[in-house]
């Protein structure tokens, strides 16, 4: 059956970021197959962000991410993009289920210090044991099993 060369043709995706993303896949292959495995939303209005975040699924990009220089919206892309891959949101959700009140600022801060944390390629390992505090602050390893991640980190 020949294919029928009236119906419309399906636009291509494209959100803010793509042009990102595509030099991400050119120069940073691993990081840029990652970026495409991870769901992307343009906003606007009042929720529109200033540059990109990322609700540990999905990367969301807001008018002002546009303007930005091509290698500065690759680097937010591949920051944001670590931070799903190696599921920043949920584990913080899931610290709050298990020790109650978590200070997201820190939470944030010690997560962009893993992303954030090579400037040449490499495998990095990252081991993540539960633990919890008691009233005194002393760390209690919990009976859970430790998280494993194999990542390769590439610099943009």
């Amino acid at each position: 059956m020949r294919p029928d060369r009236t119906a419309p043709r399906r636009a291509v995706y494209t959100h803010r970021g793509t042009r990102a993303v595509q030099r991400l896949v050119e120069y940073a292959p691993s990081t840029g197959s990652l970026a495409l495995w991870v769901g992307h939303r343009d906003v606007d209005g009042a929720d529109a962000p200033l540059g990109a975040t990322n609700d540990g699924a999905t990367i969301s990009y807001g008018p002002a991410f546009e303007r930005l220089p091509l290698t500065l919206q690759t680097g937010l892309v591949a920051h944001q993009v670590l931070h799903v891959a190696l599921r920043h949101a949920p584990r913080y959700h899931e610290l709050r289920s298990q020790v109650g009140d978590v200070d997201l600022e820190l939470f944030n801060i010690c997560a962009d210090a893993i992303v954030n944390s090579t400037d040449t390629a490499q495998q990095v390992l990252f081991i993540v044991t539960p633990y919890t505090r008691n009233a005194t602050g002393e760390g209690v390893k919990c009976t859970g099993v430790n998280d494993t991640a194999y990542i390769w980190v590439e610099p943009t």
